[in-house]
């Protein structure tokens, strides 16, 4: 992104961009920290004294007494709690002073994992699995030392006790949150079908973070998603989004949703059946940006699958104009970038489909934001557009497509860093050299030539470069231009009226995300390409439909290696 712009001649903003994104990533580990830390602010001061933050202390020798009275067998009930609410306090500060190497180095996980298993107070095993839950919340170190608490979190999540199931999905929340081999071990040993059970829940507190919890025990690609379709989780994920249960719950239920379509095929039908998508649009018309989010992933992962799953999708009453209204000048940066994404699926799909996304409108404003976004943004509207343009209806989305001001702007990518654009956007000056009318000399007028020579000479892409070379030595040789007068050349590169051409619309690709695992079967299920395909002599679509099941436009052979992927899991 850096050298695309320098490219470009805007080299200055490297640091302001670079502090910009720094500071992102910090406010949003910041978000997640908080999110799994759990803090009671209604409690007196304990072993860490001061309100908390930086500047508290903590007296590591009413912990080591707290831990020992946990370990008395003597001690009564009323001892053991404020004991373990003590121990509680100390690990809910800042992590600069919170104490869990220290509370572990005392042993407290064979005493904690106790509790959990036999103690007869309900208020003693909350702060037994709080203290877990703050454990976990800190490094990998910290989650791998409280797994032997898992099994008896695992039997704590039961609707009947609500405060316990809540604590309980929290802590393995944070186990789950940390690595691929803990969601492994937690789904082998059990905790799908209590989870769903507690998705079942009437407290909307206690749904949103069992649904957190089982969003983060589906983050991954290699997690599979059957095992929740076998224990029901969709009947209580559609009534929650249905009935709008809470915003935080709808939120959590939506994202579930987006990782459950983007694994196995066999999922995209059960969805498809359940009639959450009908729950979905205004959702994304009306709902909080994070929630609409969600449900665009959920959208574009199923319009990824084949071209069946997609007419069912775009059948749905309102959804696709709805996606549009999302490029609209007053929604965030990240939801249109997920929203380009979903309509370059939608564009790579049949003519039919792609004619449907014009009529409703999306060519104007993906191609306002091919002109004017962010670099990231941009990207996504140039697959948009190659996905249509692309399309082999008698050149008409070509037509429509170079009705406007776009091939600058392909000029442009050419010499981007980003190879996946780069081999995009040489692919798109060729589509325009071979199928629009007088295309060599429209391509000269945008400065095309000297693109294509500079991309000769400076790509690190070989296979690239000599794409570039044979084009310009095909149609820029010694004949070009040979019986035609300058003022000929002209008047034949100018672009086309605004209204030459029956409609308008636009689409983009998105980002290029995790697969899911139809497509990467190597049986002719699916298989989409890696990122930053070579350039070719051919025209494939930017993989959507096509990478997911053979639904992607026809290309001109050879067909070029695809760059990216069609459906999108985790942010």
């Amino acid at each position: 992104r850096k050298n695309f712009k320098k490219g470009l001649g805007t080299g200055h903003t490297e640091k302001r961009t670079a502090a910009a994104i720094q500071r992102r990533r910090q406010q949003r580990a910041g978000r997640i920290n908080s999110k799994r830390l759990k803090v009671d602010e209604s409690d007196g001061d304990g072993a860490g004294g001061g309100d908390g933050g930086a500047g508290a202390t903590v007296d590591l020798d009413r912990l080591h007494a707290a831990v020992e009275l946990l370990q008395a067998a003597a001690a009564s009930p009323a001892e053991l709690i404020a004991a373990a609410k003590e121990l509680r306090r100390s690990l809910s500060l800042d992590d600069e002073v919170r104490p869990t190497d220290a509370v572990l180095a005392m042993g407290i996980v064979p005493v904690l994992v106790d509790v959990l298993a036999g103690a007869p107070h309900e208020e003693l095993r909350l702060e037994a699995a709080w203290c877990v839950t703050n454990i976990a919340s800190g490094s990998d170190d910290h989650a791998r030392a409280v797994l032997p608490a898992a099994p008896h979190l695992v039997a704590m999540l039961d609707p009947a006790t609500p405060v316990l199931a809540e604590q309980a999905a929290w802590a393995l929340s944070n186990i789950a949150g940390d690595s691929l081999e803990f969601r492994t071990l937690l789904t082998n040993n059990g905790a799908v079908e209590p989870l769903v059970a507690v998705l079942g829940c009437r407290v909307p507190q206690v749904v949103a973070v069992a649904a957190w919890c089982v969003s983060n025990m589906l983050k991954g690609k290699e997690m599979s998603a059957l095992p929740w379709l076998h224990a029901g989780i969709l009947e209580p994920l559609v009534r929650h989004v249905v009935s709008a249960t809470s915003p935080d719950v709808v939120c959590e239920c939506c994202w579930i949703l987006s990782y459950l379509s983007a694994r196995e095929v066999e999922a995209v039908p059960a969805i498809l059946e359940s009639g959450v998508l009908a729950a979905l649009v205004p959702i994304m018309a009306e709902g909080a940006p994070e929630a609409a989010r969600a449900c665009i992933r959920v959208c574009g992962n199923l319009l990824a699958v084949d071209a069946s799953t997609t007419d069912a999708v775009l059948g749905e009453r309102g959804l696709l104009p709805t996606l549009v209204a999302q490029l609209g000048e007053d929604r965030e940066r990240y939801v249109v970038h997920e929203v380009l994404w979903v309509l370059s699926n939608v564009a790579s799909g049949t003519p039919e489909q792609a004619g449907a996304l014009v009529d409703a409108g999306a060519l104007p404003p993906v191609l306002r934001h091919l002109a004017e976004s962010p670099f990231h943004i941009q990207k996504e509207a140039a697959f948009v557009v190659f996905n249509l343009a692309v399309q082999e209806e008698g050149a008409l989305f070509l037509n429509m497509i170079m009705a406007n001001p776009v091939l600058s702007y392909f000029v442009k990518f050419m010499r981007a860093a980003d190879l996946a654009l780069v081999d995009h956007a040489l692919r798109f000056i060729e589509l325009v050299l071979r199928r629009f009318p007088r295309g060599a000399e429209t391509v000269e007028v945008a400065g095309g030539i000297e693109a294509l020579d500079d991309l000769y000479d400076s790509c690190a892409n070989r296979a690239m470069a000599e794409h570039a070379h044979a084009l310009v030595d095909e149609f820029f040789g010694e004949d070009y231009h040979a019986d035609e007068t300058e003022e000929e050349a002209a008047a034949a590169a100018a672009p086309p009226p605004p209204d030459a051409f029956g409609r308008g619309g636009g689409r983009g690709r998105g980002r290029g995300a995790v697969l899911p695992a139809w497509m990467t079967r190597g049986d002719g299920a699916g298989g989409g390409g890696g990122g930053g395909g070579a350039g070719g002599g051919g025209f494939g679509v930017v993989p959507g439909h096509a990478a997911a099941g053979g639904n992607g436009a026809p290309s001109l052979p050879p067909a070029a290696d695809a760059a990216g992927s069609g459906v999108a899991d985790s942010t």
